[in-house]
């Protein structure tokens, strides 16, 4: 089993004197190997794995991953099926819950479609929202060639997200496609979306780490967002 792991560097050497735990979380597949290709953008935020895979999170390069759902898939994942990832979060709120404790401001990134990512995330959003975290959603919608399935089970979760969520970043992996400048591989491409997030990710954490000519205070932060809706790509 994968647990917790001690403090990462990034979270204890924040710059700034703010108070404000802020925390990015990958979920699922999608959601570990963006949060690997992600450098550490901002060192007041810190980086958390969460997957039904060990596989996942042995191969995600951040120090804190928890695994869910081992005696169930026997660390193998859900198999592409949403309601199983969403039966095993829902009996391990708790474990979800103390990592979520303490934290002023989530950054929730996930791939929707399949499992992991499409089960478990609306549930730990969910769970933000009780617990009054400040939850920002960063989502991937999957390639139309991946089939009506998974598209139907990616906007099914993410009308529930849009329910939860205080605001929310759409990427459909299909602009990909439609880059006019695409001239590499399709892993190259995906960096993209990851310099998407990234930039997202370290604008909202610099304002708190590093104020400058603009005071902004975290309630300043959690007006702006308060319910904003979908931002699509």
């Amino acid at each position: 089993m994968i647990e917790l792991e001690s403090d990462s560097p990034e979270a204890k050497s924040a710059p700034g004197p703010t108070s404000v735990c802020m925390k990015t979380m990958g979920i699922g597949g999608a959601g570990c190997n963006i949060l690997s290709r992600l450098n550490p953008l901002s060192p007041g935020v810190e980086f958390v794995a969460i997957s039904t895979s060990r596989q996942d999170l042995e191969r995600c390069k951040v120090r804190k991953r928890l695994q869910l759902g081992e005696s169930v898939t026997g660390g193998w994942g859900t198999g592409g099926d949403p309601e199983m990832g969403r039966r095993i979060v829902l009996e391990e709120k708790d474990r979800v819950r103390e990592v979520l404790k303490g934290t002023d401001l989530l950054f929730l990134v996930c791939g929707l479609g399949k499992g992991t990512g499409t089960g478990i995330s609306p549930v730990i959003a969910q769970l933000a929202k009780e617990m009054g975290i400040l939850t920002l959603g960063l989502v991937v919608l999957p390639f139309h060639f991946e089939g009506e399935k998974r598209g139907n089970q990616a906007e099914n979760a993410l009308a529930q997200l849009e329910e939860t969520l205080s605001s929310l970043l759409v990427v459909p992996n299909d602009i990909l496609l439609e880059d006019p400048d695409k001239t590499g591989s399709l892993e190259a491409e995906l960096v993209k979306v990851d310099r998407v997030f990234g930039e997202a990710i370290q604008a909202v954490g610099d304002l708190l780490l590093y104020p400058g000519l603009i005071s902004l205070d975290f309630a300043d932060i959690r007006g702006f967002f308060r319910k904003k809706g979908r931002i699509q790509i």
